[in-house]
C-alpha cells in the first residue's frame, strides 16, 4: 500500500494522469484515516430511553468526545458496575469535592473552590428538567474522584439518586454534538 502511494505521488509529481484504481486508492486511504483518527477521539451513541426527556429523546444518534475531563452541566456517556456493563447518557450535577443540595423549586445550590482557589456558592435553575419535576436532595458532598449524575426525566431515571455518586473512570466522553 505505502509503495503504491510513493507511485502515486510521483506520477502526480510528473503530470501523469491518475487511472480510476489510483483515485480510489487514494479515496480510500483518505477515509480509513479519517475512520482510525474519529474512533480514536470520537464515538456515536444512540439514546435508548426516556431519562433525558425533553433535552434528548429515545432514538436520538448524539456524538461524544471520548474524554474524563468534565464539567457541572455536562451530558456524558458512564459505563460502570453500577449500570452492569450498560451505557448510559445522564446530565453532570456535581464534581468531586462539590457539596450541592436540590430544593423543591429545583434550585441546584452548589459550594466548590474554582481554579484559584476561591470558594464558590452557585444557585442553578435546572430549567431543562422533565416538566418542570423537581428532585429534593439533601446537602451531599462528592468525594474525590467521582461525579453525581442525574437524567433530565427525574420521575423515571435511573441515576446517583440510586446507585451514588460514580467514579470517574467509568466516563467514557461528552456529549458534543445532538444536544439542544
Amino acid at each position: 500500500m505505502e509503495n503504491k502511494l510513493k507511485q502515486i505521488k510521483t506520477e502526480l509529481n510528473s503530470g501523469k494522469k491518475l487511472s480510476t484504481l489510483d483515485v480510489c486508492l487514494v479515496i480510500l486511504s483518505v477515509l480509513a484515516i479519517f475512520c482510525v483518527i474519529f474512533s480514536l477521539f470520537f464515538m456515536t451513541v444512540k439514546v435508548k430511553q426516556s431519562s433525558m426527556l425533553p433535552t434528548l429523546s429515545d432514538g436520538d444518534i448524539l456524538l461524544a468526545l471520548k474524554t474524563k475531563n468534565v464539567d457541572r452541566g455536562d451530558i456524558v456517556v458512564y459505563r460502570g458496575e453500577e449500570t452492569d456493563g450498560e451505557l448510559i447518557i445522564k446530565r453532570v450535577i456535581a464534581l468531586e469535592g462539590d457539596t450541592f443540595e436540590i430544593d423543591e423549586e429545583g434550585v441546584i445550590r452548589i459550594t466548590y473552590t474554582d481554579e484559584d482557589g476561591n470558594k464558590v456558592n452557585k444557585a442553578i435553575k435546572e430549567t431543562y428538567v422533565n416538566n418542570g419535576e423537581s428532585t429534593v436532595i439533601t446537602k451531599t458532598t462528592v468525594k474525590q474522584g467521582e461525579v453525581y449524575l442525574l437524567g433530565d426525566n427525574r420521575a423515571v431515571s435511573y441515576d446517583s439518586r440510586t446507585f451514588g455518586a460514580v467514579s470517574v473512570k467509568g466516563i467514557v466522553g461528552k456529549i458534543i454534538l445532538g444536544v439542544d
